[in-house]
C-alpha cells in the first residue's frame, strides 16, 4: 500500500526492535510494531490453510514509522538522523 511506511531492521531481536522503538518514542516519534498477523489471531487460526513462512520473520523485524501527507521535510530527516544513530 502506500500510506504505511514499514522499515525492516536487519540482525534483529525482540530487545533490539523494542530498544529501537523505545528511542523513537522518546524522541516524540509515533512509532511501533507492526499489527499482529492474522493467521495468529485466536478468531482466525481456523482459517490458516497453508503455510505462511516469512510473516513471523518480518513481524519480529518491522517498524511502523510515522506516515501522513503532511509529513514535512524536516520532520522526515529527523526520523531517518534517529534511526542511523540508534544501535
Amino acid at each position: 500500500n502506500y500510506w504505511l511506511n514499514i522499515i525492516r531492521v536487519l540482525d534483529c531481536n525482540k530487545n533490539k526492535l523494542k530498544n529501537i522503538i523505545d528511542k523513537l518514542i522518546e524522541n516524540k516519534i509515533e512509532v511501533r510494531p507492526i499489527w499482529q498477523l492474522n493467521h495468529t489471531q485466536k478468531k482466525f487460526l481456523k482459517y490458516y490453510k497453508y503455510d505462511i513462512k516469512k510473516a513471523t520473520l518480518f513481524h519480529s523485524s518491522c517498524i511502523c514509522l510515522p506516515s501522513s501527507t503532511n509529513l514535512k521535510k524536516n520532520k522526515l530527516n529527523k526520523v531517518i538522523e534517529l534511526i542511523n544513530k540508534i544501535k
